[in-house]
């Protein structure tokens, strides 16, 4: 099976490929990024957004390499945490249910929204 993970609108370039994982490059306003596609969530997410030209990224693990040419060139390195699955007590969706997520519960707790209003608590 063939699945298109690009805008076929933006040629993408050097496509590497380790796990779960696939990074590329394409042009975006004149200028190089970097992209990444999980395979597991099927999302895909811009790495880079600079004015300088990134370019001919990697990924092994959870590590992303990728050429950046400003002035110079150098190489740059970022870390990509993964969520491995959705968590439905997870409220504001980073992947960890927390005191932010049971803040956001507890504000709620005892409304009702349901019209019309005498429905409320039956």
């Amino acid at each position: 099976m063939i699945t298109p993970i690009s805008s076929p609108q933006a040629e993408s370039i050097n496509p590497k490929a380790c796990g779960h994982y696939v990074v590329w490059h394409r042009s975006v306003n004149g200028d190089d990024e970097v992209f990444i596609y999980d395979i597991t969530t099927a999302q895909t997410l811009r790495i880079t957004d600079s004015d300088n030209d990134d370019r001919y990224a990697t990924v092994c693990g959870s590590n992303i390499a990728w050429e950046c040419r400003a002035d110079t060139t150098q190489i740059r390195l970022a870390e990509r945490t993964v969520c491995m699955s959705k968590m439905s007590a997870g409220i504001d969706g980073n992947c960890q249910v927390d005191f932010n997520d049971f803040a956001a519960w507890a504000a709620q707790w005892m409304t009702c929204d349901l019209q019309p209003p005498d429905a409320c608590w039956k």
